[in-house]
């Protein structure tokens, strides 16, 4: 939600700001502007504070322009936004450092880098790609992508690179950049319910506030409609709520799992009086030529996997002055079980990882890096944050997760087991605002693998053969050229697999000014022109 290139040599100011973004001399701080968010600054006379926060409802907007203030009235604001119940990120000069602080949210996470004096950083890892270079390339990290153990961490993939996640702090001064966790965040234990509790009626309230929290209009609104439990419930708290029409989208998946898809969602739109629009994501597979990907963008490997298909949904979204778009992300972790709540996952239902690495690479999936402590938001949230964020702000878009909202996933911990087992809460409330049972319970398994499936087939192998022979990820020692070349089918792992090494490497290739495969590019646009 913000970007920045700020000098120790300008920390003193005078700083200003030209309409778009504060500025003292070589120095840039440029928040995310959109109608969602305000941003702020403050100054001392000696300490300057800039940030850029979610606008709350009946909150006065702010004015961007450098306003004077005692010593008193600074701090005062400072730990007003320390304690924003929204998301924040915020940026102070002081004496001899800037100083970083981030939300509890983790919505848009920020990516920072320093050297010489200089520090920069962005709401994607793309704005920071001139500070890369294939020597701050962390081995272990890659390897752990490449099989798929994301975990929640300031570290990335370059060493030189780290993330600010959820309430940690930044400092950059002479001696470099450093980055501080903060303590674990309190979680609770489940309760015994009150025999009056009525727990749809309290978990409708929460989702409730956490919309009318915040100060957006609901005529800019566009809820995302996938079919599933999570983002059903946020559709029906917004249809509650608004006195006219929600919009709303999604993306069709294909095959009998997408008829499917198509018919669940056509009930549901009918039942909530929807406006709906689909965008069929078997036509912006991954990796398709008229895709940013292939068409020549920089791209962060941790991007969307689907992320084609979203920004085409996100495109006539825009179009139709929807800015603001409502997901049902933080679901899964509400009724998540407990280990001690759930029963044993059988040795031969564990996943198989790295099956495309080689034994050094295996070796190094192992390796330590500075996991994140406990979170206020739970870890997959934010990860599918990191993921999916990127690809809102670039289309202009500001995404929100009520399901995500710190006093939710307070109220889920509290609940007894039997409201969070087979996902009781969500379905009984669908069910209860008169969707049908067979919705609520489909006969399939709505997912993307048959979206992928074909991106393998259609485009991945081509890509493999290009990539291959001077692979980057092979050069490293990482990935087994000749497992990639024998798991490039259509096996629904087997394309998971092939498509993150295609993935990492084709968006280390850009990241790192890296050569491309001229053949391949031209190859997928001249089937991209061919009628």
């Amino acid at each position: 939600m913000i970007a920045f290139r700020v000098s120790l040599a300008d920390l003193a100011g005078p700083w200003d700001w030209n309409g778009r973004e504060w500025t003292a001399g070589d120095s840039r701080i440029s928040p995310f502007c959109h109608s969602a968010l305000d941003h702020l600054c403050r100054t001392d006379g000696s300490r300057y504070l800039f940030a850029v926060r979610e606008r709350l409802n009946g909150a006065p907007t702010e004015n961007s322009r450098p306003s004077r203030q005692t010593p008193e009235m600074y701090d005062r604001v400072a730990d007003e936004l320390r304690a924003w119940p929204l998301e924040f990120f915020m940026i102070e000069a002081v004496r001899s450092e800037y100083r970083f602080r981030a939300g509890r949210w983790g919505t848009a996470p920020v990516y920072v880098c320093g050297r010489d004096g200089v520090a920069a950083g962005s709401w994607t890892p793309v704005g920071l790609a001139e500070f890369l270079t294939v020597d701050q390339l962390d081995h272990g990290a890659v390897a752990r992508h490449l099989a798929g153990r994301h975990s929640y961490s300031s570290s990335t993939l370059f060493t030189g690179m780290n993330v600010l996640t959820e309430r940690s702090t930044g400092r950059f001064d002479e001696s470099g950049l450093t980055v501080t966790y903060p303590n674990d965040a309190f979680h609770a234990a489940p309760r015994r319910l009150r025999p009056d509790a009525d727990v749809l009626a309290a978990y409708d309230t929460i989702v409730r506030n956490a919309v009318k929290q915040r100060a957006a209009s609901l005529g800019q609104v566009v809820v995302e409609v996938s079919g599933g439990l999570d983002s059903a419930n946020v559709a029906v708290s917004l249809a509650r709520l608004a006195d006219r029409p929600v919009a709303s989208y999604g993306l069709i998946v294909g095959g009998a799992p997408g008829a499917q898809q198509r018919q669940r969602r056509t009930e549901l739109i009918n039942l909530l009086g929807l406006n709906d629009l689909t965008v069929d994501a078997l036509d912006w597979l991954p990796l398709c030529p008229k895709g940013r990907r292939v068409a020549g963008e920089v791209f962060w490997p941790f991007d969307e996997p689907y992320s084609e298909a979203i920004g085409a949904a996100l495109a006539q979204c825009t179009e139709a002055g929807k800015t603001i778009v409502y997901t049902g992300i933080g679901g899964d972790e509400l009724m998540s079980l407990r280990e001690f709540e759930r029963s044993p996952r059988p040795v031969d239902m564990q996943p198989e990882l790295g099956r495309l690495l080689t034994d050094h690479g295996r070796s190094l999936l192992d390796s330590q890096y500075p996991a994140a402590p406990a979170p206020v938001i739970p870890e997959p949230s934010l990860l599918a944050f990191a993921c999916r964020s990127p690809v809102f702000l670039r289309a202009g878009v500001w995404p929100v997760s009520p399901l995500c909202a710190p006093e939710m996933v307070r109220f889920c911990e509290w609940l007894p087991v039997e409201w969070r087992r087979g996902r009781r809460l969500h379905r009984q409330r669908l069910t209860d605002a008169g969707i049908p049972s067979g919705w609520v319970e489909p006969a399939l398994r709505e997912n993307f693998a048959p979206v992928m499936a074909q991106a393998m087939t259609e485009h991945g192998r081509r890509l493999a053969d290009a990539l291959l022979p001077d692979s980057l990820l092979v050069q490293l020692g990482l990935v087994e050229p000749a497992a990639v070349a024998g798991r490039s089918g259509t096996e629904a792992r087997a394309g998971v697999d092939c498509y993150e090494f295609l993935n990492v490497e084709l968006g280390l290739r850009r990241l790192l000014r890296l050569a491309v495969p001229d053949g391949w590019v031209s190859e997928a646009r001249s089937r991209l022109a061919t009628p």
